[in-house]
């Protein structure tokens, strides 16, 4: 079959992933310290996260509903993409430029609010996005294509946060290095397996809900690093961390760090082989379900071809 997009499509699909990790990396990557650093408990932050990133991940499957129901002018998708990166790049400094001079309280809830209204802004690109990439083409090789882009596009763009971040931020501040990168990310953003569930799942019932499939996809990943998140910091609090900036960690501190960003990813990686190895549609059989999805042959015909039996 041949591609359904240009050169040009799949290139600016890699360049908004790559503007989108921008963003999703300086948030979950970086307003953990920012937080501590302004002086709120590691305790209070796990507390914070946890709090928004299962309320936003509740919300995944709604704005899914949403996506799939909805019909306007520029279709279902577009709309949604065009005006998300507006609205990451107003929450994310917002969360950035919280006022030093608030009491620990006042910076608790306003770190609430500010990080949910991003994670909805957020939900508001991440579902559509990848949604698109089932609804541009059946090509499962094109599909590949355009996902392997965008896997490196998003660690080009954790790339690059990795090292302007911790190089901005002690010379011109947090607010001034968030609104850097969002704008940086905006700009990007303007110009997986989720696609292989749609045509299974439209294959076995009729029904194309790529809305859904993608907001289930995101929903789990924002329950995982809501957990994840949570738990660091509560370990971390448990650890004898302290808050604040330029503070002297005490030598169980340290090593809670250490564990928590080498052996505890390692133990994650291992963990994750089982789930995989029972993942069982091939390439080739959801290549079928597409071609009978869009008409090109019958089902029988394609449920002939498979093999094995779904």
């Amino acid at each position: 079959m041949e591609f359904r997009t240009t050169g040009k499509e799949r290139l600016y699909f890699a360049m908004f992933m790559a503007g989108q990790s921008l963003f999703n990396q300086l948030v979950n990557s970086f307003s953990q310290k920012f937080l501590t650093e302004a002086g709120i408990a590691a305790a209070a932050v796990g507390t914070i996260i946890l709090f928004v990133r299962v309320f936003d991940a509740v919300n995944d499957p709604l704005f899914g509903g949403i996506v799939d129901s909805s019909n306007l002018k520029s279709g279902k998708f577009i709309p949604w993409l065009r005006i998300s990166p507006y609205l990451m790049l107003i929450f994310g400094v917002t969360l950035f430029a919280m006022p030093a001079s608030l009491p620990v309280n006042a910076k608790i809830i306003y770190a609430t609010v500010a990080s949910a209204l991003f994670s909805m802004a957020y939900t508001i690109c991440d579902v559509p996005v990848f949604s698109m990439i089932s609804a541009v083409t059946d090509n499962i090789q094109e599909r590949t294509h355009i996902i392997s882009r965008n896997g490196i596009g998003g660690a080009i763009g954790l790339f690059a946060m990795s090292i302007a971040v911790p190089a901005l931020y002690p010379r011109i501040g947090w607010g001034m290095t968030a609104g850097a990168i969002c704008l940086i990310g905006m700009a990007v953003m303007m110009l997986m397996f989720t696609p292989d569930f749609i045509e299974y799942g439209e294959f076995k019932t009729g029904k194309r809900l790529q809305g859904t499939a993608n907001s289930i996809q995101t929903f789990v990943c924002k329950v995982m690093t809501a957990a994840a998140g949570a738990v660091i910091m509560f370990l971390m609090s448990a650890s004898g961390f302290v808050s604040g900036a330029d503070v002297a960690q005490s030598d169980g501190a340290l090593n809670m760090i250490w564990f928590l960003v080498t052996l505890a990813p390692a133990a994650g990686c291992l963990l994750s082989l089982a789930v995989f190895s029972r993942y069982k549609l091939r390439d080739k059989d959801v290549q079928l379900m597409a071609k009978a999805n869009s008409g090109e042959i019958t089902k029988a015909e394609a449920e002939a071809a498979f093999s094995h039996k779904y």
